[in-house]
């Protein structure tokens, strides 16, 4: 079998609501915080963003207190591949890093590195989102299930069987564009 999956979904639409395309190498994870390890800190920013499109309170200060808390709880929950703790996201920088992940400068830098949809974070706009993934989803699902062959959906991304990999890439290509409208955003990996 072969997984193929929509690189930064929501990002993505977002951008692509706003008529914003998206540098060909842009990663709306890709942020930066000193000392802190690459891939550990991806995993995080992810989290961080999905979250910070889902929340939305009375005032901005408490879209940020809940974005934060909510953050603080999914940490607490990661484990590594191995079933162990979340690795430490530190690289050795020569001195004693702090064992505390800064969730709020993890949300500060992530606005500021996907500036073209910060209007979004803390506006509850994931439930929206949601719906125009599902979209884009059925009509995957659909074509695949027409033609009599299993598609298995594992959140943004499709496993077919391996046969059908140059297939599945331009209908995951089409159902992106038939729901949106245009497809500059949208970028599938293996």
């Amino acid at each position: 079998v072969v997984e193929l999956d929509y690189k930064a979904l929501h990002p993505s639409l977002l951008a692509e609501a706003e008529g914003h395309t998206l540098p060909a190498n842009f990663d709306p994870y890709g942020i930066e915080v000193e000392g802190y390890s690459r891939e550990v800190l991806r995993k995080i920013a992810k989290l961080a963003m999905l979250i910070m499109i889902n929340t939305e309170a009375d005032t901005p200060k408490k879209a940020v207190q809940r974005a934060a808390s909510a953050l603080n709880k999914e940490i607490s929950g990661m484990v590594s591949e191995d079933g162990e703790r979340l690795p430490d996201v530190w690289f050795d920088i020569g001195e004693i890093p702090s064992r505390v992940i800064d969730v709020k400068l993890i949300m500060e830098k992530l606005t500021i590195h996907n500036n073209y949809i910060s209007e979004y974070f803390y506006s509850g706009e994931g439930i929206r989102l949601q719906n125009i993934d599902s979209r884009i989803m059925d009509y995957i699902l659909t074509y695949f299930g027409q033609k009599g062959e299993a598609a298995i959906p594992v959140h943004d991304s499709v496993i077919v069987r391996e046969s059908l990999e140059k297939e599945l890439y331009e209908i995951m290509k089409e159902a992106y564009h038939v729901v949106m409208g245009s497809s500059n955003n949208c970028v599938i990996t293996k």
